[in-house]
């Protein structure tokens, strides 16, 4: 399954979960709790590799 596609079918399902009264059935919910785990094992990833970009860290700059 391609990162976007799981992107979709998590924005699917947060739509699913608001139109249910907040809340999800049990295999709505085994759904769910898979495309977290592997959406949170894409950004571990990408943060391990050097792939994110991490605004407001500065690197030290050697004076003069």
């Amino acid at each position: 399954m391609t990162p976007k596609e799981v992107l979709i079918q998590l924005a699917d399902l947060r739509e699913t979960y608001r139109k249910q009264s907040f809340s999800f059935n049990k295999e709505q919910k085994i759904q769910f709790e898979k495309l977290r785990k592997l959406r949170y094992e894409r950004v571990k990833y990408m943060n391990d590799n050097g792939l994110v970009y991490r605004g407001g860290t500065k690197k030290e700059v050697a004076s003069k």
